[in-house]
């Protein structure tokens, strides 16, 4: 199954975030859009896991968190990955207002490698993927659009849990569903 840890976001924030995509979205480039329901911060995408180490997964995953403390965000500006010169992926930055979002990224790593998964080659940038553009040309219109958002921000929002979810692609979309729920009791 496809799988991926993540932290959802309160509702409030998606229909923030939502308003935003809709105002990029009126520059016309082919892009994909997630729906505003699947906005998240995924701390690690794991791709194709064996169902049977779900169980492992997750067990170790609440082990970890067991010490990490609850953490809050705010939603910072926009940019692009790699870069604005060869935009594939246009995103919504986090500042990490309290806590150690790194802490949970590290436990979510270290757990999938407790399953044989390997290690994460990309550093941990949390983002929230606002579109993937599928067509690099005439991306003009988004990346003025986008020079107009750069002081976009949001309430900052608290983080007491982490999920582990599944996630089924098609035509329509992905299809996100929370396997479990891992609370943040961390001092």
């Amino acid at each position: 199954m496809r799988a991926f840890i993540a932290i959802a976001l309160p509702e409030k924030t998606r229909e923030v975030l939502g308003a935003l995509q809709k105002r990029l979205r009126a520059s016309n480039v082919n892009a994909s859009w997630p729906a505003t329901k699947n906005l998240h911060l995924t701390l690690r995408f794991l791709g194709d896991v064996e169902e049977s180490d779900m169980g492992r997964l997750g067990a170790d995953l609440e082990c970890r968190l067991q010490t990490c403390a609850q953490v809050v965000l705010a939603p910072l500006g926009v940019g692009f990955f790699p870069n604005a010169k060869r935009p594939s992926v246009l995103w919504a930055g986090l500042e990490v207002r309290q806590g150690d979002l790194e802490a949970l990224a590290h436990a979510a790593e270290l757990a999938v490698r407790g399953i044989g998964l390997p290690p994460e080659t990309k550093r941990f940038h949390p983002h929230l993927t606002l579109a993937r553009i599928r067509e690099p040309h005439n991306v003009a219109p988004l990346i003025e659009a986008a020079q107009c958002e750069q002081n976009f921000q949001a309430e900052p929002f608290s983080v007491d849990s982490i999920g582990l979810y599944k996630s089924e692609l098609t035509p329509r979309g992905a299809i996100y569903t929370c396997l479990q729920e891992f609370g943040l009791h961390g001092i």
